[in-house]
């Protein structure tokens, strides 16, 4: 299981705006911080993807109050009921950005119509190593799935997978063994 000291280097290495893999509930991600524009775009590279057609990464939270100030969509008590009986889970809720989130990470010149409102995905995630890595850097990260391919974009399930595939290129792993969706 992951120590205390490999969880302490993991929120350093964000903190210094590297990227860092964790599981999550439903697979192993990509992590950065949210302010880092270098980290950001280090993720797109590392996928592959064209920063200029982008889809937005996702915000990975410790909770729904942490969630309500990155967001403005917990006005309705409805939505709030969703997502409390929902949360911790292997969710993306797509939600309206408060203006906490840097613009950078919400802009996306192809994505234009749809991005307007500038949304993000919120997740909670149900897995114990990663609620306290949230709960030690105390502010949500930048998520992404980590592909073993970046051609075949089959996700990474196995820790090992990972080290093998991407140690060269991420500034820490936390290998805890396999995580998949299913």
């Amino acid at each position: 299981s992951a120590t205390n000291a490999k969880l302490d280097s993991a929120v350093k290495a964000v903190k210094e705006g590297g990227i860092v893999v964790l599981p999550t509930d439903s697979c192993y991600a990509f992590v950065a911080d949210v302010n880092s524009k270098e980290a950001v775009q280090r993720i797109y590279a590392l996928k592959n993807i064209d920063p200029e057609t982008k889809k937005p990464l996702s915000l990975l939270c410790h909770s729904i109050s942490q969630i309500s100030d990155y967001t403005s969509g917990m006005q309705s008590k409805a939505a709030f009921k969703i997502l409390k009986s929902t949360l911790p889970g292997p969710y993306t809720y797509i939600l309206p950005a408060s203006n906490k989130l840097p613009r950078m990470i919400l802009e996306h010149k192809e994505h234009k119509k749809v991005w307007k409102r500038k949304e993000i995905g919120v997740r909670v995630p149900d897995d114990p190593v990663c609620q306290e890595f949230l709960k030690l850097i105390g502010n949500p990260v930048l998520c992404s799935s980590v592909p073993i391919d970046t051609e075949t974009n089959k996700l990474a399930v196995e820790g090992s997978e990972i080290e093998r595939a991407w140690a060269h290129r991420v500034d820490f792993i936390i290998d805890n063994g396999a995580h998949s969706a299913d």
